[in-house]
């Protein structure tokens, strides 16, 4: 008999291009330009919210600006990321609230105040170009917010000689907070300052000042006036037709820019954008998918960058004195929500400062466990008494728990609780929840300095869940540890909530994961603790099963504390039991048949409870969708829902969904698009895990480990797979073809749970293998590998 099957090919790359030509351009990346937003004059969005404005965002991840105006006058309301209040935890007052506060408007009102422009927000340079009427003349403006400094640059040229009148307005709506306004011979500033209203001789104060000081290169600033009082200071600018200018506000009221420091902004400005947007792209053949997806990376690189202070709920446009819930480090999914898409994407380094409020604060955290663990029935919801009887049974808990860290809710910078040390609402999983995305950064990068790092803040996380979690012995003698938790803020304690226990148990997977290479790194863990870790892991209470009532189905439900009736409540059309998937990573497509039946059963559970509104709940966002794919749900049920409730009932052209209170953590959405295309179960990885079958394409997606993989999907088939290690490791890929051949250098393998086959291979360092399907062989006919290795001479980590 002739054999059909095909073998695995070495090919050279010159041949590698001619046989892969028929299919690589079957969906093509779009150019983040293809989804420049455009708004008009006389209606430019919001500038101005107690949540995040509709206006066009510029930042560089310390320094924000909300574009505005109308048909007199161009708008830029400037914001800072770090101008916090210090404020007093002992007096309820608003105005005294620990949180951030406005700052500054530049406001430009030609002398004809007569404006008819459009605003182009340019997302490849993250650039905003005006064009049209204003003043005298027809303008062409280009304003940014400089990617390496925290300078603010407008641009332009008018064919029209013309005045335009400046006004530098510091905000004041918190009277309470100091504001100055100054000039020099060439050039006016404003400042505003917060003020430390913490107990005398507290060392957590602290005072914040921004500056905001403009200046003109190319035209002339005459008339510099600080008005009576000091609450402002004005100018006019008389530009030149044709002439270029610019206009530059800077934090330093002495400086002075020339053209070529300008230039050399721009450029570095461009630089930086450019290298955003290399680190990862999709192809979906869906424009409404990739412009949110695009809009998110936009949106993630201009409110959150290495090295700078980390984003609030509103991030860096926080535009008045009264943000919605003070713009705080909300513990529970707000805050780490806005990391959600950042892994996957490959712009992990960004997620550097997410522990850094928690470090601030952990030496409080560590008295809260101990003295304030009883004050956790405290919270506002009408379940407290569930808390209380609780506390009363547990005895050994009476003192606290020693060495151990408790979170409240809402955190503030330096050490602080934006509501106080008793804000716990009940809610002890505050401190698992960001650790369960703390260890997966570890996952993503294998970084050993960010592990240094954060280990104090795992560990003591993991010493109060050692205290916490309550051991339950059965009559065979078997035995595991449960988890009580207010699964909302100010529910009550439940037991087994289904999101702690996902974060917990992520955290203490990741501890006796890494455990091995803590010594490496310097820190001495005893062996008694390490035991108690794998003991913990190995006995941790599963995640709840129940039927509910209202389909009748079995479902991962909220908790292992049924309803009154006996039946389980998913989550009350709020899909925090599924919070055990994102960020608990507790499942993902590596489940058995009756697993994947439980969590379908969970989504459907969901919208069974609110099927009006589950898909558009205000705290969904980035929740359900991401965690509906990792369910196995259908991912075109999905989308359709996606686009119905979210993009077109909320969706902005600055790319935020807004719903009027809540903030960055929307961008965390991204990640429902990337857990279609690429997703990470304990240790395999997969592509195409829960796509349409359209044609679509990724590059350099990352998965854990450190591989950054790209893709091809065409007619419902994969037809590409590339590979890159950055720190070499084993690889362990769902097979892309379901074949039984095996490529050279590759061995078989199988998934733990859903016996799917498997490739895998060992890497070194910078090393690439790309894997092809033979589009010439027909189904049955067993498929062609083609394998292309290279080493890098690069061998960086």
């Amino acid at each position: 008999m002739k054999d059909h099957r095909k073998y695995p090919v070495l090919i050279s790359l010159f041949s590698l291009f001619f046989m892969i030509a028929p299919f690589a351009f079957a969906a093509e990346f779009p150019d983040p330009a293809d989804f420049d937003p455009v708004w008009e004059s006389a209606d430019p969005g919001t500038s101005y919210d107690r949540s995040l404005p509709t206006a066009a965002l510029l930042g560089n991840g310390s320094l924000g600006v909300v574009n505005g105006g109308d048909a007199q006058r161009k708008l830029f309301v400037l914001t800072r990321g770090d101008l916090w209040s210090c404020g007093d935890l002992t007096n309820g007052k608003e105005e005294n609230n620990i949180g951030p506060i406005s700052f500054a408007d530049l406001e430009i009102r030609p002398e004809t105040q007569v404006v008819a422009s459009k605003d182009t927000l340019d997302l490849p340079t993250a650039v905003l170009k005006t064009e049209g009427r204003f003043g005298k003349g027809s303008v062409r403006l280009e304003s940014w917010v400089a990617a390496g400094e925290d300078v603010f640059i407008i641009t332009g040229v008018s064919d029209a000689d013309d005045v335009w009148n400046l006004r530098l307005i510091p905000h004041n709506e918190k009277k309470s907070f100091p504001i100055e306004a100054g000039s020099a011979a060439d050039g006016f500033w404003v400042r505003r300052s917060t003020v430390d209203l913490l107990p005398e001789g507290d060392p957590r104060g602290w005072v914040r000042t921004a500056t905001a000081a403009l200046s003109a290169v190319g035209a002339e600033l005459t008339g510099i006036t600080i008005p009576e009082g000091g609450q402002e200071a004005q100018a006019s600018l008389k530009i030149r037709a044709n002439v270029p200018f610019a206009l530059v506000a800077a934090s330093d009221s002495n400086r002075r820019f020339t053209w070529e420091e300008i230039e050399k902004l721009k450029n570095d400005h461009v630089r930086w954008w450019k290298d955003w947007w290399a680190r990862s792209r999709v192809a979906l053949g869906d424009k409404e998918l990739e412009a949110f997806w695009y809009g998110q990376v936009y949106l993630l690189g201009s409110c959150v960058r290495q090295g700078k202070f980390p984003p609030g709920l509103y991030g860096l446009w926080v535009t008045t004195d009264y943000p919605n819930w003070h713009n705080d480090f909300h513990m529970n999914y707000n805050y780490v929500g806005t990391w959600y898409g950042c892994f996957a994407s490959n712009r992990c380094e960004i997620a550097e400062s997410l522990p850094d409020p928690l470090l601030a604060y952990l030496p409080r955290a560590v008295r809260n466990a101990k003295e304030n663990l009883q004050k956790i029935d405290r919270c506002k919801g009408r379940f407290y008494q569930n808390t209380r009887n609780y506390l009363d049974q547990r005895p050994d808990l009476a003192n606290g728990i020693d060495d151990a860290a408790l979170f409240p809710v809402a955190l503030g910078p330096w050490g602080v609780s934006a509501e106080g040390e008793e804000s716990l609402w009940s809610q002890i999983s505050n401190g698992a929840f960001q650790c369960a995305v703390i260890c997966t950064h570890w996952e993503y990068t294998l970084d050993r300095e960010y592990l240094k790092k954060v280990f104090p803040l795992l560990d003591k996380t993991a010493n109060f869940f050692l205290a916490w979690c309550e051991k339950e012995t059965f009559p065979d003698g078997s035995y595991r540890f449960n988890v009580w938790d207010s699964h909302w803020e100010g529910s009550g304690l439940q037991k087994n909530s289904a999101p702690a226990l996902g974060c917990v148990k992520h955290l203490f997977a990741t501890l006796v994961e890494v455990a091995p290479i803590l010594r490496e790194i310097g820190i001495e863990v005893p062996d008694a603790k390490i035991a108690a870790w794998n003991d913990f892991n190995d006995h941790l209470a599963p995640l709840p099963v129940g039927v509910y009532p209202i389909n009748g189905k079995p479902v991962r439900m909220l908790s292992g504390v049924e309803n009154a009736d006996g039946s389980a409540n998913p989550s009350g059309g709020n899909a925090i039991n599924l919070e055990s998937v994102i960020p608990g990573e507790a499942f993902a497509f590596d489940v058995t048949d009756d697993f994947r039946t439980l969590a379908v059963n969970a989504v459907e559970g969901n919208i069974a409870v609110s099927p009006n509104n589950v898909w558009s709940g205000i705290n969904q966002t980035p929740k359900l969708f991401a965690t509906a794919i990792r369910c196995g749900y259908p991912a075109q049920k999905v989308i359709d829902a996606f686009k119905e409730h979210q993009l077109r009932r909320i969706g902005q052209k600055n790319f935020h969904l807004h719903d009027g209170v809540h903030g960055v953590e929307k961008i965390g959405a991204m990640e429902f698009i990337q857990s279609m295309l690429i997703q990470c179960d304990h240790g395999f990885v997969k592509v195409f895990p829960n796509w349409t079958g359209a044609d679509a394409k990724f590059e350099d997606l990352r998965a854990k480990g450190c591989f950054l993989l790209s893709a091809e999907m065409k007619d419902g088939q994969i037809v590409r797979v590339s590979i890159r290690s950055e720190k070499g490791g084993r690889l362990r890929l769902v097979d892309p073809f379901g074949s039984q051949t095996v490529p050279a250098g590759w061995t078989r393998g199988q998934t733990r749970n859903s016996g799917e086959p498997t490739l895998e291979r060992a890497f070194q360092p910078g090393e690439t293998a790309e894997l092809l399907w033979n589009a010439e062989a027909a189904v049955p006919v067993p498929v062609t590998y083609i394998m292309v290795c290279c080493h890098s001479a690069d061998k960086g980590t």
